[in-house]
């Protein structure tokens, strides 16, 4: 879609960075490692509460971001992996990108703000050259509008963002905001249209319906032609069910893409965001992904 809001978190690339940050991290690796680990972990019996047998069996996913995590064990054990040395190496590497005279597409400025918001959400501990770093970038680092009023905010407050304490940017998702009827009409690329595309950090607007519609197409065939499983497997592996033996979850948005966890469905998005459409009956589908 681009982007659905003018806050932090609220773009493909934001994601698609977070993403980024996260293999950078190797918090794919742990993850992977820690689901190995719980499948081969003795498990209880099954209880007659399905809520907490469901619990039990969910795909462990770790993420810089707090929201993307699969739970708050998850959150702690990022938290610690960033605390460890980790989010000051990513501190030090962007911060010397931002210095470089040869400049990036997605300038360090803009990266530092987002590392930082990103370990605002977990409840890192901020040095306070980072802090005061923040400060100073955030108004100039390539922010849309309503997430410069977010990082004002957890910068200087009222009610800003305090060391060790989780940090909630508001930033609605994709589902959440098409449900409350989408971005407000005078932030939308196409006024007066279904359309609910804002603009992209960086100046990535979506296509004119036109446009938008034969390059839809095209990568649909793509998309298509390039298509590892079915969609009965899971799209990213192809396994036919999860490592616990539950069934599949179904991608949120299309209800038809299948994964065996988190961590497939987030390596297989970039082929899958470029085919995927919202299901028309959202009552139909399984589990979301």
């Amino acid at each position: 879609m681009g982007a659905w809001g003018l806050k932090m978190f609220q773009s493909d690339i934001d994601f698609d960075l977070v993403s980024d940050l996260d293999g950078e991290l190797g918090l794919y690796k742990l993850a992977e490692e820690a689901n190995y680990a719980a499948s081969k972990a003795e498990k209880p019996p099954k209880s007659k509460n399905k809520a907490a047998d469901a619990a039990d069996d969910e795909e462990i996913c770790y993420s810089i971001y707090a929201e993307s995590c699969s739970s708050e064990q998850a959150v702690d054990v990022v938290k610690k992996h960033l605390e460890a040395g980790k989010l000051a190496e990513l501190v030090a590497k962007y911060e010397q990108k931002m210095k470089a005279s040869t400049k990036e597409f997605i300038p360090g400025e803009y990266m530092l703000c987002l590392v930082g918001a990103c370990a605002m959400s977990l409840g890192c501990t901020l040095a306070s050259s980072f802090t005061d770093l923040l400060k100073r970038i955030y108004a100039t680092a390539g922010l849309m509008r309503d997430g410069k009023t977010q990082m004002k905010k957890a910068l200087f407050g009222p009610d800003g963002y305090t060391n060790g304490v989780r940090y909630d940017f508001s930033s609605k998702g994709l589902q959440d905001t098409m449900a409350s009827g989408g971005p407000p009409e005078e932030d939308r690329m196409y006024p007066g249209s279904m359309m609910m595309n804002v603009q992209s950090p960086f100046g990535f607007p979506p296509l004119p319906p036109k446009s938008m519609e034969g390059l839809r197409k095209k990568r649909r065939a793509d998309a298509a032609g390039t298509a590892e499983y079915s969609n009965e497997l899971c799209g990213g592996c192809g396994k036919a069910e999860k490592p616990s033996g539950a069934p599949l979850m179904k991608c949120g948005r299309c209800k038809l893409r299948q994964y065996c966890g988190t961590n497939c469905q987030k390596q297989h998005w970039q082929k899958h965001k470029a085919v995927c459409q919202a299901a028309k009956d959202p009552a139909e589908g399984g589990a979301k992904a």
